[in-house]
């Protein structure tokens, strides 16, 4: 029998740990905090209602170049958003963008994944 499964947390293993929470913390808003497992100092916070976990590679032991995963968070500026980029580590990979409702622009956090950064332009209309 299948049983549909929900998602307690995602945790993004880094190799530089104080430059990713500055970068989720200045970016997304996600307000992580420290907390220590064994000798290594992990952070936790939430980003959309969702529990997010910065865990040091050596931890995890996860061996990746680059991202498996993409990430999109809706952002109420994209400019804005984009300019704590620069000064939190991350880089701007794309140029911005428009498509329907939606302005925006791909970023990497400083360990390499990739982010959608996704500011929507009006409310929808419903009828």
């Amino acid at each position: 029998m299948y049983h549909k499964a929900t998602l307690d947390r995602v945790s993004i293993s880094a190799r530089n740990i104080p430059q990713m929470v500055k970068f989720y913390n200045l970016v997304i808003g996600a307000s992580l905090e420290p907390f220590a497992v064994d000798n290594y100092t992990l952070y936790q916070g939430e980003i959309a209602n969702l529990n997010i976990i910065i865990t040091p590679y050596e931890l995890n032991r996860i061996v990746a170049e680059e991202s498996r995963y993409r990430f999109s968070f809706i952002v109420p500026n994209l400019e804005k958003a984009l300019k704590s980029v620069d000064k939190a580590g991350g880089i701007q990979v794309q140029n911005v963008g428009i498509d329907g409702n939606e302005k925006y622009c791909g970023v990497v956090d400083p360990d390499g994944n990739s982010i959608e950064l996704i500011q929507l332009l009006s409310q929808p209309q419903y009828a």
